[in-house]
C-alpha cells in the first residue's frame, strides 16, 4: 500500500491562516469589551477579572474603541481589584459625563 502524503501549505498560506485567526480573535474580544461597557462601568482589571480575557489585549480593545468614539472614561477613582486611582470605562451613551468646556460658556455670557 502506497502512503497518503499531505501536502504542506506554504509560508504565505500559514501566514494567512494565522492572520484570519488573529483578526477573529480581534473581533471578537473587541465586542466582548463592548458588550461588557454597554450593561457596566469598569476599569480594565475589572473586566479582566469579570471574563478572564488577558489584559494585554484588552489595550488593543480599548484603543479600537477610544478611535471609533465608542468608549468613554467616566471618573477617576480607586480601582475595586488594584487600589490604584484609574479611569472606569463605559461604552453606554446615556453614561458620558457632561462635558465643561469654558470656551463655549465665554461665547453663551455675550
Amino acid at each position: 500500500m502506497k502512503k497518503e502524503t499531505t501536502k504542506l501549505e506554504s509560508p504565505a498560506v500559514q501566514l494567512h491562516h494565522k492572520f484570519n485567526q488573529f483578526s477573529q480573535y480581534q473581533c471578537n474580544g473587541t465586542q466582548i469589551f463592548y458588550d461588557y461597557l454597554i450593561k457596566n462601568i469598569a476599569t480594565v482589571s475589572m473586566f479582566t477579572a469579570a471574563t478572564r480575557i488577558v489584559q494585554k489585549s484588552i489595550c488593543q480593545y480599548k484603543r479600537e474603541l477610544e478611535k471609533s468614539d465608542l468608549l468613554w472614561n467616566v471618573n477617576l477613582r480607586s480601582c475595586k481589584i488594584t487600589g490604584f486611582k484609574v479611569a472606569y470605562l463605559t461604552a453606554n451613551t446615556d453614561l458620558i459625563p457632561p462635558v465643561n468646556d469654558i470656551q463655549l460658556n465665554i461665547f453663551d455670557n455675550e
